[in-house]
């Protein structure tokens, strides 16, 4: 039996959760650099920076979270596209949203998670497939009842 996931809002939701992480690293980075390395008025800047990037990171986070919700719980999905959703929006305060292209990515794949819905597999009924087919006198391999020469020995078969 196969089991069908939703592929699509994962990439887009674990893409939304890479750039949401890079966007809070960029915050953290250049909040430490401030706040230690340059002059002490910079400082105050510094931590909210560096605050605002433990956001981000926290927010990062948790959409990769929901990310793997959605592809290792099909079941799940919606409340998995709700997190990547919430926090992919939340992530605007922490880590610029990972340039905005993070957050947009994670509206994206959480509204495809949210709406998603596995397809109907077919299963080909093996009677009548092994009905149509017949063996080669020649090679033994199965080939098509109708086939006049065999496609693996090239011998012609009679009917």
């Amino acid at each position: 039996m196969t089991v069908q996931k939703p592929i699509d809002a994962f990439i887009l939701s674990l893409l939304a959760g890479i750039f949401i992480l890079i966007g809070a690293a960029f915050h953290i980075i250049v909040g430490e650099t401030l706040g230690w390395f340059f002059i002490p008025r910079f400082f105050i800047i510094g931590r909210s920076l560096f605050l605002f990037g433990l956001t981000g990171l926290i927010c990062g986070i948790l959409v990769l979270i929901g990310a793997f919700i959605i592809i290792s719980k099909p079941a799940n999905t919606k409340v998995g596209g709700i997190i990547v959703i919430a926090f992919s929006i939340l992530s605007i305060f922490g880590a610029i949203g990972g340039f905005i292209i993070g957050m947009i990515l994670g509206i994206i794949g959480g509204v495809l998670a949210i709406y998603w819905k596995p397809g109907i597999i077919y299963e080909v009924d093996t009677e009548i497939e092994e009905e149509r087919r017949r063996f080669c006198p020649y090679c033994g391999r199965s080939i098509i009842f109708d086939a006049k020469a065999c496609p693996y020995c090239g011998k012609r078969i009679e009917t």
